[in-house]
């Protein structure tokens, strides 16, 4: 990731499905100088953070984030609450879990930055819930799930 990062004019990034390789992607500080739309859709990490957190050399022009189909994410970059030139987060069919980090930005956005103004667009988010249950079970559900949808 970090050639991408290097890229001098790159102002438009759609990272999606098997883009990225790994479930932690740690930002390079003096990264995507010029990046205004970042979108990840479909990406498996779990863990996105920035190199220095004390550092406010990420994202200089990042007007917008696009979240879509995202279910692992624990951790987003502390950063993204400090970019004053962030307007839209758009967080579509995401676990519920994502929104709650993005709101966690939308409120450092606010005392960081003074900016009320930031849209947190949020469509079709999704709540998980994990069941563990023993495996004659799960297979009697299976079964009576898949036989929901078989005619006759």
């Amino acid at each position: 990731m970090s050639l991408i990062e290097e890229l001098p004019n790159l102002e438009v990034l759609k990272l999606r499905g098997r883009a990225m390789v790994g479930q932690r992607w740690e930002l390079m500080e003096g990264g995507f100088p010029k990046l205004r739309v970042l979108t990840l859709e479909e990406v498996e990490v779990v863990e996105w953070t920035e190199a220095d957190p004390d550092s406010g050399d990420y994202f200089p022009c990042l007007q917008q984030l696009n979240l879509k189909r995202i279910f692992y994410l624990e951790t987003m970059p502390a950063c993204l609450g400090s970019i004053s030139t962030l307007e839209t987060i758009n967080v579509r069919s995401c676990r519920d879990g994502v929104e709650s980090l993005v709101r966690k930005i939308e409120a450092a956005q606010e005392y960081n930055n003074g900016n009320e103004n930031l849209k947190i667009i949020s469509i079709g988010n999704i709540c998980f819930f994990v069941l563990q249950l023993p495996e004659a079970l799960e297979i009697v559900i299976g079964l009576a799930f898949f036989g929901a949808f078989v005619e006759d």
